[in-house]
């Protein structure tokens, strides 16, 4: 018997995992275009892979009369859901900023806190196994391991919550990772046969303990977006993403730094990837393109 698809809210989730559900207004998926993408005038931050923080200055444009707001009752079904991790050394209040800023259409943001703090900072956080110094440049790899995290993260917050208690489907769970939270979200897309809506990555590779290939490939597609030196997103990093997924996207951008995006063109492969991925109840807007499964 298939569960009646309904708002998940935090108290659905176990109490091990401290996330927050946003927004609370969702819009319809006919009016937003391309074109809905505008610079905001306040910074969202986040952190790298080497837990440096940055900016990012990205929203809807709420003045717009097409991006048509809905109140969102307790009852109200989101089409889609959006999980959004964040980089090492961060927290997730800041991607839960994120998720509102973006205001996708049908769409409810999950915004989870990796599960260990680190050493000696107790307000950041991290996903890995272990925490691995690298002494040449000081900081710590962010490749630390995700064997104990990928199968929580799968079976509490995807499966037992999302799947069988709030009643989704796995086309319907988008997922986006900053740096570490990168490599997390293409774990969980390797670790599921079945195709999610799509996995986003800023700045992180696929694991060095993942498979160095796939066959048959995941469906779920990729979108992998980083600076034109990446020392993560390397050639070879590309080549087993190629080798592991059917669909994968690189968005390099014209500077260094694997932040997150700062410019409108840099956050337009996002918006795009979520034009084309994200369902919605009225059925698919006219222009929009469905990436084969």
């Amino acid at each position: 018997m298939s569960t009646s698809k309904r708002l998940p809210t935090t108290s659905d989730f176990p109490s091990s995992w401290t996330l927050t559900v946003s927004p609370r207004k969702f819009r319809t998926l006919p009016s937003w275009r391309d074109d809905d993408i505008h610079t905001l005038n306040r910074p969202f931050t986040a952190s790298s892979c080497s837990g440096a923080t940055d900016h990012v200055y990205i929203t809807w444009d709420p003045a717009q009369p097409r991006t048509d707001s809905l109140s969102a009752p307790s009852s109200q079904r989101p089409t889609n859901i959006l999980i959004l991790l964040h980089g090492l050394g961060d927290a997730h209040l800041p991607f839960a900023q994120l998720g509102t800023q973006m205001n996708l259409p049908e769409t409810a943001c999950i915004s989870i806190k990796a599960p260990e703090p680190l050493p000696f900072e107790a307000s950041s956080f991290h996903w890995g196994d272990d925490v691995i110094f690298d002494n040449t440049v000081g900081t710590i790899d962010p490749d630390g391991g995700f064997k104990k995290v990928v199968p929580r993260l799968v079976k509490d917050i995807i499966e037992d919550t999302l799947i069988k208690k709030c009643g989704y489907q796995p086309r319907e769970l988008m997922l986006f990772g900053f740096g570490q939270g990168g490599m997390v979200v293409l774990s969980i897309a390797v670790s599921m046969e079945k195709e999610l809506g799509g996995v986003i990555s800023v700045g992180g590779p696929l694991p060095s303990e993942a498979a160095a290939s796939l066959s048959p490939k995941r469906k779920t597609p990729i979108l992998v977006c980083s600076g034109s030196d990446s020392p993560w997103v390397t050639s070879t990093a590309e080549n087993k993403l190629k080798a592991v997924f059917e669909s994968v996207q690189f968005n390099r951008y014209r500077r260094s730094g694997d932040t997150m995006p700062k410019s409108r063109d840099e956050m337009y492969p996002i918006m795009q990837f979520f034009a084309r991925r994200l369902k919605s109840s009225a059925g698919v807007p006219a222009g929009s393109v469905e990436l084969s499964a």
